[in-house]
């Protein structure tokens, strides 16, 4: 199996340290999902536009995360998990 390597943020140039510099100023750091999107600077856009287009519903921010944590544990993703949990108590 190929594996595809999170890129450093540091090193990232034109759209893609756009992007990441957003990331940064929202989460304060790079998660690894992200940076690994980031070899592809059209997919971690794609990503970053569709969260925002969910963001903007009837569900505030602490429901969704709550959902995103139960579906997490469903689905027995530990890396999710652990993502939804950072993000819930930032």
């Amino acid at each position: 199996m190929q594996n595809i390597s999170a890129l450093n943020p540091d090193k990232a140039t034109g759209k893609l340290k756009d992007l990441f510099t957003a990331i940064q100023s929202k989460f304060g750091m790079v998660p690894n999902m992200m940076r690994t999107m980031g070899n592809s600077p059209a997919v971690l856009n794609a990503y970053l536009s569709f969260s925002k287009a969910l963001s903007e519903n009837s569900i505030d921010a602490k429901l969704g995360e709550q959902i995103a944590l139960t579906v997490a544990n469903a689905n027995g993703c530990g890396y999710c998990n652990a993502a939804h949990s950072f993000i819930g108590e930032n």
